[in-house]
């Protein structure tokens, strides 16, 4: 199973698993202010009832049983509630498994749903930390002329072209390191970068310059 959040605009999605217990983190979490205020730009939410214990579960179909044991063994959930905080390709970057109100000595329960949100708001820090710090790196090199390289395989390196025969191309990829590749290992859009450079057209200024060059026809079928 791929669980990808698209379309999350670097926004991280958080799921949200557990049977009856699950109520008590919903009721202090969901509920306090500053949290719906951080959810709104930086959360995308998803909310899972598992019918742990639970007279209602005969009432569930088996494929929504079957559909929630599948996310419970690919999430790897040992316990409930359990809130999973994923980057936008799915990816885990935090974690709470169990909730317990903490008790007063005169019996009173307090809600603990602070310290998981500014848990949840460091990993989302750090995240974005390192997202800009790519962009800042993606800028960099596009001005220094790198871009998207192609395999006839599909694998994609982020490199700029420093030279090339008929036969070969030598690339420096973004660690400054020369990759050495067979002209005809590039797909059929790069040889043509390639082709256009080597007589001396300058490259597309963008990193999607696919659209820039003209392909060969194929013929009449």
């Amino acid at each position: 199973m791929e669980i990808r959040a698209h379309g999350l605009h670097g926004r991280q999605r958080a799921v949200f698993s557990g049977g009856d217990n699950n109520i008590a983190l919903s009721d202090d979490l969901l509920t306090l202010p500053e949290f719906n205020e951080f959810a709104s730009s930086h959360l995308v939410l998803t909310q899972l009832f598992y019918p742990i214990g639970s007279p209602d579960k005969k009432k569930y179909p088996p494929e929504r049983l079957a559909a929630l044991q599948q996310f419970k063994e690919y999430f790897k959930v040992k316990g409930f509630p359990c809130l999973i905080l994923l980057d936008e390709n799915g990816r885990e970057i935090e974690r709470q498994t169990g909730y317990v109100r903490t008790k007063t000595g005169r019996g009173v329960d307090l809600s603990r749903a602070g310290p998981i949100l500014e848990r949840l708001k460091t990993a989302v820090g750090r995240r974005e930390a390192v997202i800009a710090a790519a962009d800042e790196k993606m800028e960099r090199l596009l001005k220094q002329n790198y871009r998207e390289w192609t395999s006839q395989a599909g694998t994609r390196l982020m490199a700029k072209l420093v030279s090339s025969t008929a036969s070969e191309v030598i690339l420096m990829d973004a660690e400054g390191a020369p990759r050495r590749v067979a002209l005809e290992q590039l797909c059929i859009v790069d040889q043509a970068v390639v082709s256009r450079q080597a007589k001396g057209i300058p490259p597309a200024p963008h990193i999607k310059d696919r659209l820039d060059y003209k392909l060969p026809s194929a013929g009449p079928p």
